[in-house]
């Protein structure tokens, strides 16, 4: 359905679609940000990016990752003293970085 389209059925003025859907975008910008760690983020920011290069230094030397591995070089890293590098924070950095953790297997291709 195109903006044209829009104003003839409902009758509504150009200048009022356009406020519409300025609002709109504004308030869907707004409902998807956590208030509480709105801040946060450019210090996460810099922790997710070294965490990201220590697991791929590792992934390249074909080392082993794991969850508890995560969380310890995560507490490593930070800054942040009431940092707590939790089950969920970790399962979140994962999603965040587009990582999963799985086994290697020692089958070899021929």
């Amino acid at each position: 359905m195109g903006k044209s389209y829009t104003l003839v059925k409902y009758g509504i003025p150009e200048g009022t679609l356009k406020n519409l859907v300025t609002q709109f975008n504004k308030f869907a910008d707004d409902a998807f940000v956590d208030k509480r760690n709105f801040n946060k983020g450019k210090v996460y920011d810099k922790l997710d990016a070294a965490l990201v290069q220590y697991i791929q230094e590792r992934r390249n030397l074909y080392l082993p990752v794991s969850y508890l591995m995560i969380q310890k070089k995560a507490l490593e890293i930070s800054t942040d003293k009431e940092f707590e590098a939790s089950n969920q924070w970790t399962r979140n950095f994962l999603k965040r970085s587009k990582y999963s953790l799985h086994k290697r297997t020692t089958q070899i291709k021929q």
